[in-house]
């Protein structure tokens, strides 16, 4: 996007101001602003809609979702209540239907959720009852097959997700390579989705007590940029052993919070930018909304 003065030195010789008024200008703007806000938001639905969760950072997720006003979760109870029925076909249509975990079908299950939401609690009273992890008290744990708070607090986890995304906005890691000096974007503390590839050693989960927490290298290269941030694991937040596989090697989608941006520069014609962050949720498999291409110039 160029201002006023540089679109008339970029165009012709009268130059965009001798051919709209600056209504229109301003109509144009809102517009194109939407798109782009529009683009992001569907990103960050199928950033989120996962087959699988491998991880779930359940303690700062709490902590974020708790920062969520009340007319905040309200509106996001609203907004998560229709996509969700919209996302029921999508599901059939790209075979989510035959998930074996809990996910964000529409049924009793995740609808009584959505109340969660609505009465704006980090914590709903169905999983008070469960056992605890040692590392995290409100993290329901046991066998699968007796505790089945364990795969519904992984649905949950994703549900507060969503709910956070609705109401405010994050960026999307697509958009963020394209930036010429991200440090000067001030981007510390920033929610952002992503689809990137990890390469690390994650420990599975039976682990936790000597290996409490593994690293994993999170890149995403576009042709102008590369991406790159070692992601701390904590072993007690991985959901299973083929989990801790994904998050060794593949290309996963999640959230995470930029901590700080450390160094920018350019390398072999590429700007390699590497930064802190802390992951919140990454999960395998994800829904798709149409043509959501983020890479584009246009």
């Amino acid at each position: 996007m160029l201002c006023l003065r540089h679109h008339d030195q970029a165009t012709s010789f009268t130059g965009l101001t001798a051919k709209l008024s600056s209504l229109e200008i301003r109509h144009y703007k809102v517009q194109w602003e939407e798109r782009c806000r529009e683009r992001v938001r569907l990103a960050a639905r199928g950033r989120t809609a996962f087959f699988m969760v491998d991880y779930k950072n359940s303690d700062r997720l709490r902590q974020v979702y708790d920062q969520l006003t009340d007319s905040e979760c309200k509106e996001a109870h609203t907004i998560l209540r229709e996509q969700f029925q919209v996302e029921e076909t999508l599901r059939k249509e790209q075979g989510f239907d035959i998930s074996l975990e809990p996910n964000t079908s529409w049924n009793g299950h995740t609808e009584r959720m959505l109340s969660w939401v609505q009465a704006a609690t980090s914590h709903p009273a169905p999983f008070r009852k469960a056992t605890g992890h040692p590392r995290d008290l409100l993290l329901p744990t046991g066998p699968i097959w007796q505790c089945p708070e364990v795969p519904y607090y992984d649905l949950w986890c994703q549900i507060m997700v969503r709910a956070i995304i609705a109401v405010r906005h994050p960026y999307d890691l697509d958009e963020l390579i394209k930036l010429d000096n991200p440090i000067a974007a001030n981007l510390n503390g920033s929610l952002v989705t992503f689809e990137a590839s990890l390469k690390g050693r994650v420990e599975p989960p039976a682990k936790w007590e000597t290996a409490p927490i593994s690293t994993t290298l999170l890149t995403r290269e576009s042709d102008e940029a590369i991406w790159r941030a070692p992601l701390k694991i904590k072993t007690h937040y991985v959901y299973s052993d083929t989990a801790a596989e994904a998050l060794s090697e593949g290309t996963c989608n999640g959230v995470l919070i930029i901590r700080n941006i450390n160094s920018s520069r350019r390398r072999n014609g590429k700007r390699v930018v590497r930064f802190d962050a802390i992951p919140l949720i990454i999960g395998s498999g994800v829904l798709t909304f149409g043509d959501i291409t983020l890479s584009d110039n246009n």
